[in-house]
């Protein structure tokens, strides 16, 4: 069975691919409405996801200050969201980890095999009852 890292963990995949979403069409959206250069655009995407706003530039159309409010809601809520979930993966690993070096728990073989034996207990104590 393959080791699975954060970034493949269900839980963690699809908020950093909707976060890299966000910052693609952010930077897209500034890039051709704003008519800045992308790395402008992107700048500033990092910047309104990171609440760090340091006024600089700043979109100048209404359609681009209109999409910076909805923008900001949404990319920051999914940068808090990301957080929460890595700090609740690091801190649940350490605790896995902490647990088994104090032997209060064993590893984890795998599912297959968890299986393979759940399967023998259940066919030998079926063909008990049979005798």
């Amino acid at each position: 069975m393959k080791k699975r890292g954060f970034i493949h963990d269900s839980a963690l995949g699809k908020p950093i691919a909707m976060f890299i979403s966000m910052v693609f069409i952010g930077t897209i959206f500034y890039h051709f409405i704003e008519g800045w250069n992308y790395l402008d655009a992107l700048y500033f995407t990092a910047i309104t996801a990171t609440t760090v706003g340091y006024g600089d530039i700043v979109p100048v159309t209404v359609l681009g200050k209109v999409f910076t409010i909805a923008f900001a809601f949404i990319v920051i809520a999914l940068v808090l969201y990301f957080f929460t979930l890595f700090s609740k993966y690091i801190f649940s690993k350490s605790l896995h980890q902490k647990l088994v070096s104090e032997g209060r728990i064993r590893h984890n073989r795998g599912i297959k095999h968890v299986r393979k034996k759940s399967l023998n207990k259940i066919h030998t104590s079926k063909t008990k009852k049979k005798k």
